[in-house]
């Protein structure tokens, strides 16, 4: 069967979910965050290599080290820095919030998941060599060990996620001048513990066989291979000449996360609730001062849309002085300006942007936060900390809390591609297709059923990291101003849901033990997010009618770069990409007549959606046939 946006390569590596804190045999079904379950199985010495080809090569002095804080939107590591072509699966993530209280914001996430989110092992236990990151080239020909040549690096195990035991392990190595004894030399080796905060290692250059044109770091981590577990965060990697030993601090002012969003307790909004409402609250962020001096530092905030440049009025105070103690935190406060009327559904950004005249890296200044602003409502930020499910039949499910009742047409939830390991039987079985139904209540008990999906809903993966699936009701669902949606599990099979651990929305998050809700204080929420219909928008018979046919550019496209002409003017433009399953293989989240998708899509026949918005709606959606090759 035809997946998404998985390789033949990449269903050999993916993400393990990992149970049992708890027994099977309790009367009633219990939560879980699914942990690791690899202790008992088989230890591997080592992965065939895919690497190939050949690195760029880097230029270092004084005054040009090699930085790199991942302070960017990811999720892959920066390619101008790290040799990650597309052919390697072993590449860890960036993620903007997945590291507890980083140095600045953002972190290379390690773990036992290909970059496609798939683990690396699916048809057993498994724990050996995992992710891997690479420098280019460094070219160290022109100095020596009295150049005090030192890389220093920030390392936190767990950070959301889950926790690496004592016999994993993460691994820091030099490339040896060529024809040294090993091509590779160990320089660093850190153990698997439970969380805890991020610490700086520093590392000289004390060998001659390093000081050569062809120098590289590779960064490993060591753990399980069953997935999305065994989890390090690296941050704030700098190699630089004439460093002391000494040289912990940094003449650097950046933003480290959002407390609380922009929405309140929303990342995202359906437009047609809450437009001429107010909707942006007071919000907080955290900055650090990562110098051993005193900075006076100007904070700003700005709204912009991507997808369609509406010029937005100052919605926030927008600007802010502070003045921060060495290696001190700040937290300023935003108040709305103004009630910002959003006319038109899509992404929208808030920039958070830090200053300071004595600042010497400016690329990690500005923090990025992504709102949406169409049919959705959502509580997680996009991202998966950790995996969830029950052990035993069972719902759980999310509160809603609206302006006025609505009417749902469907549910977008994101699984984690994932194992269950039963240690019962000792069986292992992959998540994907498990059975499962999408029920809607109107009151916090299970017998309140306003909705109940029966047949034909599974366990599917979006093909994308962190991507969501559309699971469309049978009928559209009225639903009062308060109501309560999730799933309900089949067997004990715990599913493999994402959990986003960033926010902390257990007052809203909810199972079902005996007949009862009960909230899962587990401090997060679960990656869930209900539909709503957008009204005004127009039936599909006359999709055709009022959209004319585009033209993708190259069709059959051989490379991931497609180019889109015959657009209609007047309007926002919103493409996607769908198999011959129904299911969602990539969404735009931005407009524009140019697009990459994403690596790994299986040859075959596609179709390729585009909607046009034109007020607070889509107008149309019109089908094209896309070959990929």
């Amino acid at each position: 069967m035809m997946r998404c946006a998985l390789s033949s390569t990449d269903l050999r590596a993916g993400l393990l979910v990992l149970l049992l804190a708890l027994y099977w045999g309790h009367a009633a079904a219990q939560p879980l965050l699914l942990r690791d379950a690899h202790p008992g199985a088989a230890v591997l010495t080592g992965r065939p290599s895919l690497r190939s080809s050949v690195p760029d090569t880097l230029q270092i002095s004084a005054a040009a080290p090699f930085i790199d804080d991942f302070a960017y939107r990811g999720p892959e590591p920066d390619s101008q820095r790290w040799f990650v072509p597309p052919q390697f699966i072993d590449v860890p993530r960036v993620q903007l919030d997945a590291a507890a209280d980083p140095p600045t914001f953002g972190a290379a996430m390690f773990d036992g998941a290909t970059r496609s989110g798939a683990p690396y092992l699916l048809s057993s236990l498994g724990a050996g060599l995992a992710d891997r990151l690479f420098s280019h080239y460094i070219d160290l020909s022109a100095y020596s060990p009295a150049d005090s040549v030192r890389l220093t690096l920030f390392l936190q195990p767990q950070g959301r996620g889950e926790a690496p035991e004592g016999t994993d392990s993460f691994r820091v190595s030099f490339r040896a001048q060529p024809g040294s004894p090993s091509e590779f030399v160990r320089v660093l080796k850190v153990t698997g513990s439970s969380l805890r905060p991020f610490r700086q290692y520093s590392i000289p250059l004390l060998d001659p066989a390093f000081f050569h044109a062809t120098f590289q770091m590779r960064f490993e981590s060591f753990g399980s291979l069953n997935g999305k577990l065994d989890q390090w965060a690296l941050d704030y990697v700098y190699l630089g000449v004439n460093r002391r030993a000494g040289d912990t601090t940094y003449i650097d002012l950046a933003p480290v996360r959002i407390e609380s969003p922009p929405l309140g307790t929303y990342t995202a909004i359906p437009l047609h609730q809450y437009n001429g409402s107010p909707v942006m609250t007071d919000w907080q962020a955290r900055i650090r001062n990562f110098s051993a001096s005193p900075l006076t530092a100007n904070v700003s905030a700005a709204l912009s849309d991507p997808v369609g440049n509406t010029a937005f009025s100052p919605v926030f105070i927008r600007q802010q002085s502070l003045s921060l103690a060495p290696l001190a935190m700040a937290q300023p406060q935003f108040l709305p300006f103004s009630d910002q009327a959003f006319a038109v559904p899509g992404v929208f950004d808030l920039a958070l942007t830090v200053a300071s005249p004595t600042d010497t890296r400016l690329e990690n200044n500005t923090l990025p936060f992504r709102m949406r602003i169409d049919s959705l409502l959502a509580y997680d930020d996009g991202e998966a900390d950790a995996t969830f499910g029950l052990n035993q039949t069972g719902s759980f499910g999310i509160r809603v809390d609206l302006d006025a009742p609505d009417t749902l047409t469907a549910l977008w939830a994101h699984f984690v591609p994932s194992l269950y390991y039963n240690p019962v039987n000792s069986q292992l079985r992959s998540l994907e297709n498990q059975p499962f139904r999408i029920v809607v209540w109107g009151d916090p008990h299970p017998d309140s059923i306003l909705f109940d999906q029966l047949g034909g809903v599974k366990v599917q993966y979006a093909g994308t990291v962190d991507g969501y699936v559309r699971y469309a009701f049978s009928r559209p669902v009225n639903v009062p101003a308060r109501f309560w949606i999730g799933i309900q599990q089949q067997n004990e099979a715990p599913l493999g849901l994402g959990y986003d651990l960033s926010y902390d929305r257990d007052a809203l998050s909810f199972w079902d033990s005996l007949g009862t809700w009960k909230p899962l204080r587990l401090n997060g929420a679960l990656m869930i997010r209900p539909e709503f219909y957008r009204p005004g928008a127009l039936p599909a018979a006359a999709d055709a009618a009022v959209l004319p046919a585009v033209r993708l550019m190259p069709n059959p496209l051989t490379g991931r770069e497609i180019r889109i002409s015959g657009l209609p003017p007047g309007g926002l433009y919103r493409p996607f990409l769908m198999d011959l399953q129904g299911r969602i293989c990539w969404e735009a989240e931005t407009g524009g007549d140019r697009f990459e998708l994403p690596a790994g899509l299986l040859p075959g026949l596609y179709l390729w959606g585009h909607r046009v918005y034109r007020g607070a709606h889509a107008e149309a959606v019109r089908l094209e046939k896309l070959i990929i090759r």
